[in-house]
């Protein structure tokens, strides 16, 4: 179930969920719906898909534990605990790799993950992450990639120098896992791929940064402004599939009770963001609702309303959530020419025809698409056009 649907759904799970991805530790609310809730299977595999059962542990403790089924609240309590050394595993090792980077003379800008659980909910323990997402520059990743690998790491891309520096330009991520851990480094340029064509300045970027403190070490972290725009994006490009994107919007404005409105609208309209700012505001009201200036700033009709109650496919969610038409029709551009991961690999070009990527990428995209449908048609043993279409929606 998408978040949209789980925000209003009217089930006792849902309402749980919501509940306990919204609003503060001890809602009176919250006894009551325990008592309601007929399928903890369904609250529990719900706040796993969304990203909450953190929230959800920490809610239920104080509001009616001895009321669960034994069987929930043991598997309950396991994922719990496999959460927090999980959260402390991987901020022991953003530590050692902002070490390994600063020795090499890098400066990398840690978003979401550890963080941001420190810094909006209190503890490290209390938001899940799956990975850990740094932001550099394009000219500093091939660097960062190689000080990864010389710790361990092994790299998702590899490509030639040239190939690499052009994937890296074009906004893609550099994945890299050491050994058989479950968790990710991901090296990249912006808050979302480059085919969704929002960059925040490097310049807007330093002058909303601050000092966050913890266990005796500095975090250069994203001010509340700007942190807010960075969410409003990543949520917007994943359409707000999980409840947690916007538990965290909501994280940020309680942490934030001096947030600078001003700042706020003139960075989301510096970066073309402020339809995405809304319709992320939009989401967190469902939760909880917000401070009035907030609450104003969301519109009571049009397009962030629609994409908040009936999200459209990808490719149009996409084009409608952006306000700015130049940025429209760049998302349109990138997201039918610009090259993949596979381009990259199966043809190797120098650096400074990198340009011919983009028009290579069409014809593999028929090319592919061609070779799907004779192979739906060989397995169907007849065309279906409602079959081919799903293996492209």
């Amino acid at each position: 179930m998408s978040s949209q649907a789980a925000l209003i759904d009217s089930t006792a799970e849902y309402r749980l969920l919501r509940l306990c991805a919204g609003s503060p530790s001890h809602d009176p609310r919250i006894p009551e719906l325990i008592q309601s809730v007929t399928d903890w299977n369904t609250v529990i595999n719900m706040s796993i898909r969304h990203s909450v059962l953190p929230l959800l542990y920490e809610h239920l403790q104080p509001a009616g534990w001895d009321s669960i089924p034994d069987g929930a609240r043991q598997r309950l309590q396991d994922l719990h605990y496999k959460c927090i050394v999980r959260n402390t595993r991987l901020l022991a090792e953003l530590n050692r790799v902002l070490d390994l980077f600063s020795g090499a003379g890098l400066q990398a800008l840690p978003v979401k993950g550890p963080l941001l659980a420190i810094a909006c909910y209190g503890a490290l323990h209390r938001r899940r992450f799956d990975d850990l997402d740094l932001l550099l520059n394009a000219e500093a990743i091939p660097k960062a990639r190689a000080v990864l690998m010389d710790a361990g790491y092994r790299s998702f891309v590899n490509l030639p120098p040239a190939q690499m520096q052009a994937f890296i330009r074009a906004g893609w991520d550099v994945n890299l896992r050491q050994g058989d851990e479950e968790y990710s480094i991901d090296l990249s340029t912006g808050i979302t791929p480059g085919f969704f064509c929002f960059r925040i300045p490097d310049a807007a970027i330093r002058e909303n940064l601050y000092s966050l403190g913890y266990q005796g070490r500095s975090y250069p972290a994203p001010g509340p402004e700007l942190l807010l725009v960075m969410l409003a994006a990543h949520g917007s490009y994943h359409r707000w599939e999980r409840l947690i994107w916007a538990a965290d919007v909501r994280a940020v404005i309680r942490t934030s009770p001096e947030l600078d409105m001003d700042r706020l609208r003139a960075l989301a309209r510096r970066t073309g963001a402020m339809r995405m700012l809304e319709l992320a505001l939009c989401m967190a009201e469902r939760l909880e609702p917000l401070p009035h200036p907030l609450r104003e700033m969301i519109p009571d009709r049009g397009p962030v309303s629609r994409l908040a109650d009936h999200p459209p496919s990808r490719l149009y969610y996409h084009f409608k959530v952006r306000e700015r038409w130049r940025d429209r029709m760049c998302c349109l551009f990138r997201y039918f020419f610009a090259p993949t991961f596979s381009d990259w690999k199966c043809i190797s070009l120098p650096a400074f025809l990198s340009w011919l990527y983009y028009l290579i990428r069409p014809f593999r995209a028929v090319r592919d698409a061609i070779k799907k449908t004779r192979a739906l048609m060989r397995g169907s043993g007849k065309y279906s056009t409602r079959q081919v279409s799903s293996q492209f929606g």
